[in-house]
This record gives structure tokens, C-alpha cells and sequence, in this order.
């Protein structure tokens, strides 16, 4: 598997073993540098989302997503894919809805009105962050939710489903933290500052988590939690430390 990293500024790169192994930039199709969003559908196909419009990767190229409206333009906060091609995002009125079927529209009341980041996780939930400081799930049709823990300062900017299934949470300058059976838990990592600006989270399968800043780059915590690691970035541009979002995706390239 490889890791699709969003830049501000310094455009996708993969990464693999925890190097840089390529970047694409606007003469790959991208309609701007900087990617905030970038998640995978049920067919492969990578999207990417930014200050300059919606993309997906499709022969070869970044291409405008086909069959949405002003997609040139289309700037979308979080991106998560759903089941039977669904495409879940929060758009920049912080509104989250649904991309089926070659349009998009609103989710079904009863959820949050606003919403910081999006999860679909391996047992067909929605999660929702919502601004409001709840946790929202969606099964089944039907919504619950939880709140932060008091002392969690800010809202979740970004969510990442762990192989045992725990949840890890990412709070812009307030670390991280985990759900397990609805109950949340706060890992030691020893040489990790919390107050870092993190906004960006996955887990690869091995259970490593990995981290991105958009002031310090991409880091990794191992499945202990108690050891850090800086991905090596000194051949790359000077952007590929201010990290927008990641993925860990099994499309090659």
C-alpha cells in the first residue's frame, strides 16, 4: 500500500517505505497546488479536493469529476467514500452531504447541521464530527452521538479507523485520542507534542498511525504509541511539510 499525502502548496505525493516516490502537480491535471481533502471510492479512483476545485485520478490524469456541477471550482473540506459508490463530503458551509449517481445532495435531517471531518468506517458507519463538539454516528439510517471529553479543546479535524477498530480522533493544537466502545482514550506518545497543528490522520494496516501538520509535516507513531518518527523529506519541496490531509490507498501510484 502507499500513502497519498495533500500538500499546501507543494501539490499529492505518495509516499512508500516513508519516502516521497512521486509528486503531482498541475501538469498532472491538478487544478492547484494546495489539497485539503483526498479519499478513495469503491472504484479505485483517488479524489482530490482544494482551494482551486474537485478532481479524481482517472487515466492517468487528474481530471475533473464528471457529472457534478461547477466541479472546477468545487472546494470541499473532507472527503470520505461510502458504499455502493457513494462519495461523503463536508462543504465549505460546513454542510456535509452525499455524491451518488453523478450529483450531489443533502444529508437526511437528524444529524449534525455542521460538521470538521468525516469517517466511513469497515462496519458501514458514518461518523461525523460535528462543530457543535459531538460525535455523531450514523447505522442503520439512524443517528447517535457522544460528546468530546471536556478537556479536548477544539473540534476533531480529522478521523482514522485503526485494524482492532479503535477510532482515532485528531483536535487541531489539542493532540489525539481514541474511541473504543464508545468510550474515549487518551494514548501516551512519549516526544510527541500535542500542541502541534495537527489536521490530518490515517492507519495503515499494520496499525501505525500517521500524522500530518500543517506546520511540521508527517509523522508517525507506532503501534505502541510510545515512539515517534519524522518521515524523511529533505529531497522534497519545501511544502511537503505543511501537510493538508493523507491517506493510505491500495491504487499503486
Amino acid at each position: 500500500s502507499s500513502l497519498g499525502v495533500g500538500t499546501l502548496g507543494g501539490g499529492v505525493s505518495v509516499l512508500r517505505n516513508g519516502k516521497i516516490f512521486r509528486t503531482y502537480g498541475r501538469e498532472d491535471g491538478l487544478p492547484g497546488l494546495t489539497v485539503t481533502a483526498l479519499a478513495e471510492d469503491d472504484q479505485g479512483r483517488i479524489w482530490a479536493s482544494g482551494h482551486d476545485g474537485l478532481v479524481w485520478w482517472e487515466n492517468g490524469r487528474w481530471q475533473p469529476v464528471s457529472g457534478t456541477k461547477n466541479e472546477g471550482r468545487l472546494h470541499l473540506r473532507s472527503l470520505c467514500a461510502g458504499h455502493d459508490d457513494e462519495m461523503w463530503a463536508i462543504f465549505p458551509t460546513s454542510e456535509v452531504k452525499v455524491w451518488k449517481d453523478g450529483h450531489w445532495s443533502g444529508e437526511p435531517t437528524g444529524g449534525p447541521r455542521h460538521a470538521s471531518s468525516l469517517l466511513y468506517d469497515s462496519r458501514g458507519r458514518l461518523w461525523v464530527a460535528g462543530t457543535d463538539r459531538r460525535l455523531w454516528c450514523r447505522e442503520n439510517a439512524a443517528w447517535s452521538s457522544l460528546e468530546q471529553p471536556e478537556h479536548s479543546r477544539g473540534v476533531i479535524t480529522a478521523m482514522a479507523e485503526a485494524p482492532d477498530g479503535t477510532l482515532w480522533s485528531i483536535i487541531h493544537r489539542g493532540g489525539f485520542m481514541g474511541l473504543q466502545k464508545r468510550e474515549w482514550i487518551f494514548p501516551e506518545a512519549k516526544g510527541w507534542q500535542t500542541d502541534n497543528s495537527l489536521d490530518a490522520a490515517t492507519v495503515t494496516p499494520d496499525g501505525k498511525i500517521w500524522l500530518g501538520s500543517t506546520t511540521s509535516g508527517l509523522s508517525m507513531l507506532t503501534k505502541a504509541r510510545l515512539k515517534v518518527g519524522l518521515v524523511d523529506a529533505t529531497d522534497a519541496k519545501h511544502a511537503a511539510n505543511f501537510i493538508g490531509c493523507v491517506i493510505e490507498s491500495q491504487a499503486g501510484e
